[in-house]
């Protein structure tokens, strides 16, 4: 399978600004920010195709939903490998509970225990808030996940690696993501649901 292409620095697109954060946090610890329309909310953009698109098209998509996530882009263009469809994933980050560059997106999570060396077998993007994320953190921990970040993103590969598509149930919050599995076939679940 050929490296998986990662997209230049996203540009900002025309229009878009820095979003102000609001001083009070939300529920479960996220922040108001204003994005522009009075008492909105500004969140993560994601976007992605399957199939025979170009990278262009994948940079005009996270284009389109810069003013989402001011703190950061990225895009990852996987090429199609056997029965596997070329998967395009982008992410506009609005940076919330790691701002480090360790939680980037869209991210992979090298780690043994998830038979996973990087963004070529496992990649996700994704928007939201898991709440319970500490406590299921704790408990990949101690099977022998490795963690790079401290975000709640980096829980959802890991959890997924563990109990395949049982994945959602698991979680308690808000959220929408897109990920990228190319080991699907050959993957099962590590744990029973």
């Amino acid at each position: 399978m050929p490296a998986p292409a990662r997209g230049a620095a996203c540009p900002r697109s025309a229009g878009s600004r820095p979003v102000p954060r609001a001083s009070a946090p939300f529920p479960g610890g996220a922040r108001g920010v204003g994005g522009g329309r009075k008492g909105g909310l500004s969140v993560c953009g994601i976007a992605g195709f399957q199939g025979g698109y170009s990278a262009g098209l994948l940079e005009r998509m996270t284009a389109a939903v810069a003013h989402r996530g001011p703190d950061g882009c990225g895009t990852l263009l996987l090429e199609g490998d056997g029965a596997a469809a070329p998967t395009g994933l982008g992410h506009r980050r609005l940076s919330i509970i790691d701002p480090s560059t360790q939680g980037r997106q869209p991210m992979a999570a090298p780690c043994p225990r998830c038979r996973s060396a990087g963004v070529a077998e496992l990649a996700l993007t994704y928007n939201g808030e898991v709440y319970n994320f500490a406590e299921l953190r704790h408990g990949l921990r101690a099977q022998g996940h490795v963690f790079h970040s401290g975000t709640d993103t980096e829980v959802l590969l890991h959890l997924y690696a563990e109990v395949g598509l049982a994945m959602p149930e698991r979680l308690n919050g808000i959220f929408a993501f897109a990920l990228r599995d190319e080991t699907a076939r050959a993957r099962r679940p590590m744990s029973s649901p």
